[in-house]
């Protein structure tokens, strides 16, 4: 079973320092993944690794998904138009699209486990393709 992973927990897991970072390593070795994440997180993700953490952090995250520890799914012209429709419908939460591009990318894949910190987005947002979202991270 495929697990939807954002921006947060890969910071935890690079951060020893994170007061997640037990949490999330925990949650990451005993699941069984695949792991997989949107191409929108990557920018995302090496950003804040570069100003927080340093050039060094980036390089681990980058060499990790070469490494196939997980796998990145391009966001299509079929995607893009399905973000457009979640934005416009949830406005007032503001999600962006990042996060928009993991709802539809979960959507699409029929991925219902996550991990993340940001519960308050992923609740707010309702998936076509199930009932609710298994959340593998506590809140």
């Amino acid at each position: 079973m495929s697990v939807l992973i954002d921006t947060g927990p890969i910071l935890s897991l690079a951060d020893q320092s994170d007061p997640r970072h037990a949490e999330v390593k925990k949650v990451w070795k005993s699941s069984r993944g695949p792991f997989v994440t949107s191409i929108a997180i990557i920018p995302k993700a090496c950003y804040l690794l570069l100003k927080y953490l340093g050039p060094e952090a980036e390089v681990r995250f980058l060499e990790s998904w070469q490494s196939g520890e997980f796998h990145v799914e391009p966001v299509g012209s079929k995607d893009l138009q399905r973000i457009l429709e979640v934005l416009n419908q949830y406005k007032d939460q503001q999600f962006g699209f990042a996060d928009a591009s993991l709802f539809v990318l979960a959507e699409r894949l029929k991925i219902h486990s996550i991990m993340t910190l940001d519960h308050r987005h992923f609740s707010a947002f309702r998936p076509s393709h199930c009932s609710h979202w298994e959340f593998l991270l506590g809140g």
